[in-house]
């Protein structure tokens, strides 16, 4: 049985594999080490003379009558460069296994049981192994054997050859051969005086470099097609033939000051002394005839060339020349005839300037000519800049004068006796002037340019100098006597008057008389300002630009930093500080009070303010950070926001800080209505002391609680919602302390919320929030206008200087003048940073692969949404309203399809993943918290677990608030394993510890949204691992809602650390790529 023929060449790697194994097979090449119908050895002699082992294992094919290759390996590089097709080796072994076919024995390998079917060890390992075997001789072995290289150089090509040895040398016979004994550490005898251990470190250290060359370029030399029409079949395993490349490299490997050569003939060759400098050859002009000159080089000289450097023999000697040898002057001595180049009268002055420097410089060169009546004159560039239509336009014209004679530099080609000239020289002054007018037209050796101030100071500044390295400018005297001058150094004092900060600019008389003027430009984003004496004032990268920066800022016109005294809101003196300490070129000063103005609001941990007794040992470290960072903004008469991550404790940071100031006045805390019972829950626990009113009920109720809660209470805790009802009720009261909690509530400063919480009286403003922002710097913006009011401008200021520059032109600068400006007024915490303490969470994301029917309800969904849009993008309509609806329609029909057609029945995948992922956690005593958006999948999921027998609490946004806590102390306490919950209604505001698994059954747009809600369980008061599932319907808008969600993330991590997106931003783009 054999081996199918037709698989041996459809499997080879290349289409010229399988002929060169059949070559391989005539040459005899193939050695049988062992065979049978299991298995074959061999070892296979390659072109360059090298040995490759060669293992197949094979199986039978009853049904065809034949052998099958199951597994092959070879030691050459081809193998391991193609492992998937068969090596010429491995045809040529299977083609001689075929020739002895008939005497294999037939059978499987169980019935050799003490031989394995597919047996080898890998060439790497076995190389290894013997030379680990090799090292104890290798190691023991003192006296150093030798290499002897003969260079044979041929005319048409140059070979190496190599002996080995020690007295007495041999020649190295096969280097294929060779190597691999060097690679492997064999011993190998050539001959009665030498056995030869083969190793790098048996050679002499001289002779290395050598062996590693060969080592390195006898495979490559070896296929050269230069070399082949050179060789025999012989040569090709003794010989390396040097390619260009190679005869580069030689040279560099080459140690030894002598080298033997053999000229035509082998044999040892004779001894050359190397000298490693460029051979000067003898070089001649003389006169032939009238009109006629000869330029005489060497007839005969002997040269091998590389690439990069050459080799020359000549009188014993070899020498090694460089790449400017090889490109200044073989060229020449290969061009002539003879020995003999032949040179015009007319082009004697163009050799006498371009050739003749580089031959008295590289040869040994006389002249029986006066060369002196050829010498080109030195080159005049000479640059004529004018005004012309009516001064609107500069002219620009380079002329090239060579003694009396002048040419155009952009004219036509020269020619005759007039190319001889300093064209180095000319390019370079080319180059410059095309450059400098760049943006202007050429025509007929003139350059036009509008005639403008920035072409006069970009070319005073610019190119003025530059062009005067190369030529003579004549041109108009705006142009030859424009003055630029440097602004002074600006220097800014800071202090304190009563609540305001003054701020008071030091600047140069000059520039304060037109610094309105000046600032205006920096506004412009101009380069220069033009003085009233008509010098330029450079604006780049100085004090005046800083000081427009920081001006802009603090949104103060010029007009303003003109004043002799700015003043400005206390607030400032972070921002000023911080921006003043980031400067490279403003001075400034602070009086004593500003710096203790700074000192007091940096270092909080030093402040004074201490813990009220009754909370002491009850705060943790950071939490008492916290509350002394609100008392010293509190006592500067300044708000900020408390952003600690989720479940670190913002409440009780709160509370203590109200606790502190108890019986200074009445305060307030407005909260979404879930959350109100637990403000009023948490403050009876930690802080009894306060008298606390929760505003609750019908509106008459309401009226009644805060006319009685002003008289008498310390806090009053409501709702945003009744807040914007009963906002008439508060104008009379002043208050204490104004806390928004989930501050992202008011985050559009357009809602009935956000203006309610603004319009409340009070001294001090503070808000919380896990997100400072969510989705937009908008947000951002109504949070610090409650906080702050004015500290980031109007709206439209402030969409004017950050939102617009950070969000849609990517603006670094603008997006590091906001971080300055509120970075000391947000405080952040993560919990991975203060709760080293807290169990690990781990994330798992989980993918379902939709129903065959739930595939096609989807899939036209998608169709029909993405056919709306294109329609409405080409028809210009906005619906993007109904179009954010369809989107939520697919989103359900990843839930579960029933969600949006009553009659389906097809099944949903996502839900059948969420039941099974449901019964392995319970059914392991896990107790687990399921988020989703839609109420209607969690009723779908509730009739699953009552069907399943299986207990759970549901909350959504029905769920009174009294009851939501009587659930979530229930579940925190008693066995039932599930709870379903609303992802808007539970999201904040829950401490649900008792869980420690946590399914997204969908994403939500915001992924600060599943992050509150995650963190209802990762909070201060976890005690186990908690495992985090989000289930994901692949190949649909909910995989692209991932990515979207990750991009425009990106965005808001240039300010505050916050994860986000905004499904009411979406771009056109941003909607397709959801449905793509």
């Amino acid at each position: 049985m054999r081996i199918s023929v037709i698989d041996l060449k459809s499997c080879a790697q290349f289409g010229s594999t399988f002929e060169r194994g059949i070559d391989y097979l005539k040459k005899g090449y193939v050695s049988l080490v062992d065979y049978n119908a299991q298995r074959i050895s061999a070892n296979v002699r390659g072109n360059s003379g090298a040995y490759y082992s060669v293992d197949i294992a094979l199986s039978k094919d009853a049904s065809f009558g034949k052998l099958i290759i199951d597994k092959w390996n070879c030691t050459c590089p081809a193998h391991a460069s193609y492992p998937d097709g068969y090596c010429k080796h491995v045809v040529a072994t299977a083609l001689a296994f075929n020739a002895v076919a008939d005497s294999a024995p037939v059978g499987s390998a169980d019935n050799q049981p003490g031989k394995a079917a597919f047996a080898f060890t890998d060439p790497v390992l076995r190389r290894m192994l013997m030379r680990s075997a090799a090292e104890p001789r290798i190691n023991a072995q003192t006296r150093k054997a030798r290499l002897f290289t003969v260079l044979e150089w041929h005319r048409e090509y140059a070979r190496l050859s190599f002996r080995v040895g020690y007295e007495r040398a041999y020649v190295v016979k096969n280097l294929g051969q060779f190597i691999e004994m060097m690679r492997n550490g064999q011993e190998y005898i050539y001959g009665k005086s030498l056995t030869l251990l083969h190793s790098m470190s048996n050679f002499r250290e001289e002779d290395r470099p050598m062996l590693q060359f060969i080592m390195d370029e006898y495979e490559a030399s070896s296929g050269t097609s230069a070399s082949w029409k050179y060789m025999s079949r012989s040569d090709s395993s003794r010989y390396i033939f040097l390619n260009p490349v190679q005869i580069d490299r030689f040279i560099a490997a080459w140690s030894s000051d002598t080298i033997a050569i053999a000229y035509k003939t082998e044999g040892k060759g004779e001894e050359h002394q190397v000298v490693r400098e460029n051979f000067r050859i003898r070089t001649s002009i003389s006169m032939e005839s009238e009109g006629q000159y000869v330029l005489k080089l060497p007839e005969n000289l002997k040269h091998i060339d590389g690439v990069r450097s050459s080799m020359v023999s000549h009188d014993g000697k070899v020498y090694f020349c460089d790449e400017q040898f090889c490109s200044d002057i073989l060229p020449l001595v290969k061009a002539a005839t003879k020995g003999r180049l032949m040179v015009s009268e007319e082009d004697m002055q163009l050799l006498s300037s371009v050739l003749l420097p580089k031959l008295e410089h590289s040869t040994r060169f006389t002249s029986e000519v006066d060369l002196s009546r050829y010498e080109t004159p030195p080159l005049q560039a000479e640059l004529y800049i004018e005004q012309s239509a009516g001064g609107l336009l500069l002219t620009a014209r380079l002329e090239f004068v060579y003694g009396t004679k002048r040419y155009p530099a952009f004219g036509e080609e020269r020619d005759g006796a007039a190319h001889a000239g300093d064209y180095i020289a000319e390019e370079c002054a080319r180059q410059v002037v095309s450059e400098c007018f760049a943006g202007g037209e050429l025509s007929e050796n003139i350059f036009a340019i509008p005639y403008t101030e920035d072409f006069v100071f970009d070319f005073a500044t610019l190119w003025r100098e530059r062009l005067e390295q190369y030529m003579t400018i004549y041109c108009e005297d705006s142009l030859r006597t424009a003055v630029i001058r440097r602004p002074e150094k600006v220097s800014i004092g800071l202090h304190l008057d009563s609540d305001l900060l003054m701020m008071d600019i030091s600047i140069g008389e000059e520039e304060r008389s037109e610094l309105a003027g000046i600032l205006s430009s920096l506004s412009a984003k101009k380069r220069f300002f033009r003085m009233k004496d008509g010098t330029f004032l450079s604006l780049e990268g100085n004090s005046l630009s800083e000081l427009s920066d920081i001006a802009d800022s603090l949104g103060l016109s010029p007009e303003d930093i003109a004043a002799d005294h700015i003043r400005l809101p206390a607030y400032r003196a972070m921002y000023l500080d911080a921006a003043l300490k980031e400067s490279h070129s403003l001075d400034y000063t602070r009086s004593q009070d500003f710096r203790k103005l700074i000192r007091d609001l940096r270092n909080v941990d030093d402040s004074d303010f201490e813990l009220p007794e009754t909370l002491k040992g009850v705060l943790r470290g950071y939490q008492t950070t916290g509350y002394r960072w609100m008392r010293t903004l509190a006592a500067h008469n300044l708000g900020g926001i408390l952003a600690d991550d989720m479940g670190l404790g913002k409440t009780i940071q709160v509370l203590a800080v109200l606790a502190a100031n108890r019986g200074e006045g009445i305060n307030i805390v407005v909260c979404p209505s879930s959350l109100v019972l637990n403000w009023v829950s948490e403050a009876a626990h930690f802080v009894p002391e306060l008298n606390t009113v929760a505003i609750l009920g019908p509106a008459p109720f309401r009226a009644e609680m805060i006319a009685e809660a002003a008289k008498n209470a310390d806090l009053i805790v409501t709702s945003y919602d009744s807040l914007k009802r009963d906002i008439e009720l508060y104008e009379d009261i002043e208050f204490l302390y104004i806390i928004a909690d989930e501050a992202q509530y008011m985050k559009n400063h357009a809602t009935q919320n956000a203006k309610a919480v603004k319009a409340l009286n009070g001294k001090h403003r503070f808000a919380l929030t896990g997100t400072p922002v969510e989705n937009t710097l908008a947000e951002l913006w109504s949070i610090f206008d409650f906080i702050l009011p004015g500290y980031l401008f109007t709206y439209g200021q402030f969409r004017k200087r950050y939102e617009q520059p950070i969000i849609r032109d990517g603006d670094d600068s603008a997006a590091q003048s906001l971080r300055l400006h509120i970075a000391f007024f947000i405080m952040r915490r993560l919990k991975r940073d203060v709760l080293t303490e807290l169990p690990e969470k781990t994330e798992t994301l989980l993918e379902a692969v939709m129903e065959p029917e739930q595939q096609k309800v989807y899939m036209a969904n998608a169709a029909m949404t993405r056919d709306k849009l294109l329609r409405q993008i080409a028809e210009g309509i906005s619906g993007r309203i109904e179009i954010l609806a369809l989107l939520t329609k697919l989103r359900q029909i990843c839930c579960d399809p029933a969600l949006v057609y009553d009659n389906y029945s097809g099944g949903s995948a996502k839900l059948e993943l969420c039941m099974e992922l449901i019964s392995q956690c319970v059914s392991g005593g896990h107790k687990l918290l399921l988020f989703s958006q839609f109420t209607s999948m969690l009723s779908v999921i509730e009739q699953r677990l009552t069907a399943a027998g299986i207990k759970y609490y549901i909350l959504t946004g029905k769920t009174k608030p009294a009851e939501r806590l009587g659930m979530v102390e229930a579940f925190n306490s008693d066995d039932t394993p599930v709870f379903l919950i609303s992802l808007k209604a539970g999201g904040t505001g829950l401490n649900l510890t008792g869980a420690d698994v946590v399914i997204h059954y969908d994403p939500w747009w915001n992924i600060s949204a599943q992050n509150q809600a995650t963190d209802r369980a990762h909070r201060i008061g976890q005690k186990k691992k908690l495992q985090i599932y989000k289930l994901i319907l692949k190949g649909t808008i909910e995989e692209r809602i991932l990515a979207l969600q990750q991009s425009k993330a990106e965005l808001v991590d240039k300010i505050i650390e916050a994860d986000g997106d905004a499904l009411s931003s979406m771009s056109i783009d941003d909607l397709l790529e959801l449905l793509s």
